[in-house]
């Protein structure tokens, strides 16, 4: 894969930007209103979306736990990476705090800014477990159906689908975050600390797992300038 060029990091912080400001947005007015259904719905949509837009950009990774993988199994440049990260965690950090603006200061406030943590009584490792399941299906379904030669062109619908299903599933449990980034910036501007480390070697060891499992060919790259 070629070097990371500028247009790829905005693509990165413009997407993450996306997942926390739309899909936390969500989770800010409407979640009183549609429920765990409706934030699920919120959040596939937002991502399989900015995977259509920002797919042939940078390749869509929109979240650490993908570009960490693709970095550990040899699949992405050691210094891509590294602007990849800063630039997905300054679009989550950026749409938490334009989030913050915006939102009414109640229902911000009510929804903790949109932050993730864990469901009382449930203990850190189990968290991780769920954390670490959960990014495994969405990795999986990466390398499954949206790399794939044949079924590519139902790769959005499947990543969102599966994102879908996951925050149906994990939601009520850790918050279903699946993406460090979206973690970090409502975490920032929210001041939810606790047991962050779940959020980041949950994802982050689930989506290499996935990888070994299903990735036996070298995923897509997205288009060069």
């Amino acid at each position: 894969m070629q070097n990371c060029t500028f247009r790829m990091a905005v693509a990165e912080f413009l997407g993450v930007f996306g997942i926390v400001f739309l899909g936390c947005g969500y989770v800010v007015v409407f979640s009183t209103t549609y429920g765990l259904i409706g934030i699920a719905l919120a959040f596939g949509l937002v991502v399989g979306s900015l995977v259509v837009c920002f797919g042939k950009v940078s390749g869509a990774h929109i979240n650490p736990a993908v570009t960490f993988m693709l970095w550990a199994t040899g699949r992405f440049p050691h210094v891509s990476a590294g602007v990849y990260l800063i630039a997905q965690l300054l679009g989550g950090i950026a749409g938490a705090a334009a989030l913050k603006g915006l939102a009414d200061p109640a229902k911000w406030q009510a929804a903790a800014g949109g932050s993730t943590g864990l469901k009382a009584g449930l203990g850190a490792g189990a968290g991780f477990a769920i954390e670490f399941g959960l990014t495994f299906l969405l990795v999986a379904s990466i390398f499954v159906v949206a790399l794939h030669p044949r079924r590519g062109r139902y790769g959005a619908l499947a990543v969102g689908a599966v994102v879908a299903l996951d925050v149906m599933l994990g939601a009520p449990l850790t918050g279903a975050s699946m993406n460090p980034a979206r973690t970090v910036g409502p975490a920032l501007l929210h001041g939810a600390w606790a047991d962050h480390w779940v959020y980041w070697a949950g994802p982050l060891l689930g989506a290499v797992a996935a990888a070994l499992v299903f990735g036996r060919s070298s995923p897509a790259e997205p288009e060069a300038d």
